[in-house]
């Protein structure tokens, strides 16, 4: 669902993100009876494809977004209700078909990173660079436990649901220095409207992704296009042991970590973050390792 309001005092972020929302309002499109709605903007030849996190829709790229629309044409998603991954990849090419938009780069953070490698895994052919952030590769052991707890999932009562996922927000941007009040009112809203069948979708997927997906990242030998990866060395959500696991499954992926920065790490540095990205994306065909920025 499509967050366009955050409540409170006005501020730059909140101008910024009316603007785009009211420049470009949302498109919607079914796909199989799913309802997606994106919003698309820019006038590049290729298209870049921007996948929110679990809470949140593609909106929340709003400052990073207007930085690319010169060279990109982007598609920023928000996930509808689907039955797993084959649905949500069959919505999303749907999207750049009707965008017509053949070939595109991912970007995708935590949740959004997994679905930018199930699109990469899935249809390569279409794929010309990946940028992931703060997320993890395919584990079958996870696609064990999510499915246990996907079944119980449904006991649990939405309002308690959604308190866990407030601590989970503020846990994950508490490095955030300025303009924290307007992400936390921003994600908070968005949890505040997500449905137990949102986060029954989040968890099939991922079922899907870590069961099927393992095996396939070592298919990509033939693949021309590159990856980067962004990382916080302080991020507690997707834990050393996580971060190196994504390293090993794309070894010829570029890094650049964010030292001292969690989770929220576009949040926490959003001028380096955007810098690396930027760069990453105009770059193209350098296929080399990027150096700290700053």
């Amino acid at each position: 669902m499509m967050t366009t309001t955050i409540h409170g005092p006005e501020s730059d972020l909140q101008r910024r993100l009316e603007t785009l929302m009211r420049e470009h309002p949302p498109k919607r499109l079914d796909v199989g009876g799913a309802d997606w709605r994106y919003i698309s903007l820019g006038t590049g030849e290729t298209g870049l494809l921007l996948l929110p996190g679990a809470a949140g829709g593609g909106e929340a790229y709003f400052r990073l977004a207007p930085k690319l629309a010169d060279r990109y044409r982007l598609v920023m998603v928000s996930y509808p209700v689907v039955g797993g991954l084959d649905e949500m990849l069959e919505g999303l090419a749907a999207i750049l078909d009707a965008e017509g938009i053949d070939r595109t780069a991912l970007m995708g953070g935590s949740f959004g990173g997994t679905v930018a490698q199930a699109f990469l895994l899935h249809s390569p052919e279409r794929t010309t660079r990946v940028i992931l952030t703060g997320t993890v590769p395919p584990s079958p052991a996870r696609a064990v436990s999510n499915r246990r707890w996907l079944r119980v999932l449904r006991l649990i009562p939405m309002p308690w649901m959604r308190s866990l996922l407030k601590l989970v927000i503020r846990k994950s941007i508490k490095g955030v220095t300025r303009d924290r009040d307007f992400w936390e009112r921003f994600y908070i809203d968005a949890v505040n409207s997500l449905t137990w069948e949102d986060l029954a979708t989040r968890y099939r997927f991922g079922i899907d992704f870590d069961r099927d997906y393992a095996e396939k990242t070592g298919n990509l030998e033939n693949w021309s296009g590159e990856i980067l990866i962004l990382e916080g060395s302080e991020d507690a959500m997707a834990k050393p042991e996580l971060r190196a696991a994504l390293k090993a499954a794309y070894p010829t992926a570029s890094i650049h970590t964010f030292k001292g920065a969690g989770h929220g790490m576009s949040l926490e540095r959003p001028e380096e973050y955007e810098a690396v990205v930027t760069r990453f994306l105009q770059d193209a065909g350098t296929r080399q390792r990027l150096q700290p920025v700053g």
